[in-house]
């Protein structure tokens, strides 16, 4: 019984029992029906309590003389569910509901056993056919497999020569097909013409005298990015242009005689600082003439 801690409480039949009971006593009362059912569902037995006064007492938590008081009430009312049999207290509704409890455990054990029973059956069952479909499948695997080699054997053995010919001529078109893949992926890696080329990894001819001309020599990557980007876009003046704004800033910008105050290479090109402006007509006058071409 340990496993229905519960009780159809019957609430109307429960309620009419008490109808002249006070809130106290009706408390009481579902305290020892709880008391009782417990003894039940731990004893396998069905659900009582001794009629010993000290026991319960401690068990619903009341003095003896409240005991004394709500004994006589609860089972000397002409409604009273409660009964004294053999010096056990019981509870007519909570017997059969232990009864019931009972019988509805029974049916659901066995229930459960006769499930077990019918899987256990259907998975032995399945499980033999399986074993027998798979021998089956293997046996007729293994003598398929069989024939092909001995079809295989004795065409190898008729026809050496003709395999290796073919062998030899399949080896020689994969290495065609790599050699043509690894050409196309080099083309596609190449560098583009209109691109200025890399010496050394670090730049081409106009951008090497760019960086040796600058007074800063930081994050030269960066510069080259910077640079690539320009010439791409077509907005990167002549290689003199860039030289001799180089020096104009050296000559006319104080910072620019300092590394520390002096911008970034990447700096220069991405704020496009050859365009900045300064009083010297005649260093502005030489920037135009060299931007024109003359």
């Amino acid at each position: 019984m340990s496993k229905l801690p519960w009780y159809r409480l019957w609430v109307v039949e429960h309620q009419s029992e008490a109808a002249r009971w006070t809130a106290e006593d009706e408390g009481y009362c579902l305290r020892l029906m709880n008391a009782m059912w417990q003894a039940g569902m731990e004893g396998d037995v069905p659900p009582g309590l001794p009629d010993d006064p000290a026991a319960i007492c401690e068990l619903i938590g009341c003095t003896e003389r409240q005991w004394d008081r709500l004994r006589r009430k609860f089972l000397l009312s002409p409604q009273t569910p409660f009964t004294v049999s053999s010096g056990t207290i019981s509870h007519k509704r909570l017997t059969d509901e232990w009864a019931h409890a009972l019988d509805k455990s029974g049916k659901a054990k066995e229930s459960a056993e006769k499930r077990w029973r019918s899987s256990t059956n259907r998975n032995a069952n399945a499980m033999r056919t399986h074993s027998e479909r798979n021998a089956r499948d293997d046996a007729s695997g293994m003598l398929s497999q069989n024939t092909e080699l001995r079809t295989q054997n004795t065409e190898d053995m008729g026809t050496p020569k003709l395999q290796v010919s073919t062998l030899v001529c399949r080896n020689t078109h994969m290495a065609e097909s790599a050699r043509e893949k690894n050409d196309d992926v080099t083309t596609a890696l190449s560098v583009p013409s209109n691109l200025p080329a890399r010496s050394n990894g670090n730049g081409g001819a106009d951008f090497e005298r760019f960086i040796e001309a600058y007074p800063k020599h930081r994050a030269r990557g960066a510069a080259y990015e910077a640079w690539r980007t320009l010439h791409r876009s077509g907005k990167l003046p002549p290689i003199e242009v860039i030289l001799a704004d180089i020096e104009r800033h050296i000559q006319l910008d104080p910072n620019w005689r300092t590394e520390r105050f002096t911008p970034n290479p990447a700096r220069y090109l991405t704020d496009e600082l050859w365009l900045d402006q300064y009083n010297a007509p005649r260093e502005n006058a030489l920037i135009q003439a060299l931007a024109e071409g003359r």
